[in-house]
């Protein structure tokens, strides 16, 4: 158990050793490429999204239109009214009108006078 925890206090300490060492300082042309390297990535990265964006806006515009249009004809077909139909063609004339002479039904007995 002992040895373990030597171990373990060395490697900490090494580490701490390790984390307080000296970075050596870039000069100023470093800085400069370093820093005009990250904008032009940032900007091609920025140009890119831009790009892809419109493409994307473009191709579901033209979509939409082929889709839009493609409805419109198909409704287009099934809300045209159908046309007026032709007249029917007159029935024969099966009712034959009645020649016989209109009599009164009780006869004259309306008009008679009933006797006293």
């Amino acid at each position: 158990m002992k040895i373990a925890l030597q171990i373990l206090m060395l490697s900490g300490i090494f580490l701490m050793g390790l984390s307080f060492q000296k970075v050596p300082m870039k000069s100023q042309q470093q800085l400069m490429k370093e820093y005009i390297d990250e904008k032009l990535a940032d900007r091609r990265a920025e140009e890119w999204k831009k790009c892809r964006t419109e493409i994307v806006n473009k191709a579901e515009r033209y979509v939409d239109s082929i889709i839009y249009r493609q409805v419109n004809f198909n409704i287009g077909d099934s809300l045209r009214a159908p046309g007026k139909p032709a007249k029917p063609a007159k029935p024969f004339d099966t009712l034959k009108l009645d020649s016989t002479p209109i009599k009164p039904i009780l006869g004259d007995s309306l008009t008679e006078k009933p006797p006293k």
